[in-house]
């Protein structure tokens, strides 16, 4: 053991790292590595960090004891910076509610026929503009549930094959209130992807015009003017299914795109007494569209 005449030449000599056991004059020690030291007191490097030790605790230095271990790396990483979203840091959850505004267009897939009087098929309207409104209240982060409201216009259809030797124009109408379920996805991130299902009944109204074309004329007339043959509305049962995407960019704000399809069930469509002057009573017309829509909404609670 050295002594601590020892221990001084050893504190006030050049800056060295080395390691030593420190014995304290109250009977306890410290092992480390000496980091630096001054005749006031020696900078020790421990298990625990590094300490300060005042040289008028020690008695005595001990050289060449095994160095003690470097101080644990802290259990936390450093992340880089990330800006957190107001959405992020609000995510939905039960109990949120959501009001959306759509526009969008409708593309019909179905015929109207009139076989019956030896004429032949158009298709049940043309492309055509769509506005809604839905309300949502969230039952589970990723479920809610509420009413939608939707109206449609089917755009004139112009046809040379629906009544021999005439031009014909299908058009109409259809608004629709219907219980909406909406099942998102995920509930995380800015772009959640859900499914739109609904059923509910709707007012759906189909108009059919013709002219006979030029050099013919109306069989009961012997004129050619133009003619409303049917014009009439019907209650129907309406269904929908459509996959979407809602990106929250602007939290609270959600922008949204949507496809899918609608379904109104067959009724049938009386005719006018021009149309049953041609021996119509009333044309079956039902009705399937194609669906492209965006949403614009708002979420509270």
């Amino acid at each position: 053991m050295k002594t601590l005449v020892l221990a001084i030449l050893l504190i006030t000599s050049p800056v060295t790292v080395q390691s030593a056991v420190l014995r304290l004059k109250d009977g306890g020690t410290l092992q480390g590595v000496i980091v630096s030291s001054n005749a006031a007191q020696i900078t020790l490097r421990t298990a625990q960090g590094e300490v300060q030790v005042s040289t008028d605790r020690v008695l005595d230095i001990e050289n060449g004891a095994a160095p003690a271990p470097a101080p644990e790396a802290p259990a936390y990483r450093i992340m880089p910076y990330r800006r957190i979203s107001r959405w992020e840091q609000s995510p939905l959850k039960a109990g949120d509610q959501m009001v959306t505004f759509d526009l969008g267009l409708i593309a019909p897939t179905d015929d109207v026929s009139f076989s019956g009087i030896g004429g032949g098929l158009a298709s049940n309207g043309d492309a055509g503009p769509l506005v809604g409104l839905q309300y949502f209240y969230f039952v589970t982060p990723r479920l809610a549930l509420g009413p939608g409201f939707e109206y449609f216009h089917r755009g004139a259809t112009a046809s040379f094959d629906l009544l021999p030797n005439a031009f014909s124009n299908v058009y109409g109408d259809t608004l629709s209130l219907q219980a909406l379920a909406r099942y998102f996805l995920t509930d995380k991130g800015r772009a959640r992807p859900y499914l739109l299902a609904g059923v509910g009944p709707a007012l759906n109204s189909t108009t059919i015009d013709a002219t006979p074309l030029p050099g013919y004329y109306w069989p009961d007339t012997g004129t050619n003017e133009p003619r409303r043959l049917i014009n009439d509305s019907a209650w129907v049962f309406s269904s929908t299914l459509r996959l979407g995407i809602d990106f929250h960019v602007f939290s609270p704000s959600v922008f949204g795109l949507e496809a899918g399809w609608n379904w109104l069930s067959g009724a049938g469509y009386a005719a006018t007494p021009q149309g049953k002057a041609l021996g119509l009573s009333e044309v079956s017309a039902p009705l399937s569209t194609f669906v492209f829509a965006a949403r614009f909404g708002w979420r509270f609670e």
